[in-house]
């Protein structure tokens, strides 16, 4: 069962997070997604606690994964197509 909070940080992460390079991805997990976040999620009457819990326990991770995600698209989109 998704609870309210899941569903919002799942939502709020396809949304949000674009993916950046390896070297700016804590960095960016830390200061920029994981405060805005929190300030989405209380403005909807979600607290901190509840969004760490749906991140299981990290939010900084969970997001910092996220990222990663979406780096690992973007870069498996710019590849070249292999020969045939």
């Amino acid at each position: 069962m998704t609870t309210p909070a899941r569903k919002f940080l799942e939502d709020w992460v396809r949304e949000r997070v674009v993916g950046v390079p390896y070297s700016e991805q804590k960095r960016q997990a830390n200061d920029t997604y994981a405060p805005a976040c929190l300030g989405a999620a209380a403005r909807v009457g979600i607290t901190r606690r509840e969004i760490v819990e749906a991140a299981g326990g990290n939010l900084v991770d969970y997001l910092e994964v996220a990222i990663e995600d979406k780096w690992d698209t973007v870069v498996r989109k710019n590849l070249p197509m292999p020969p045939n």
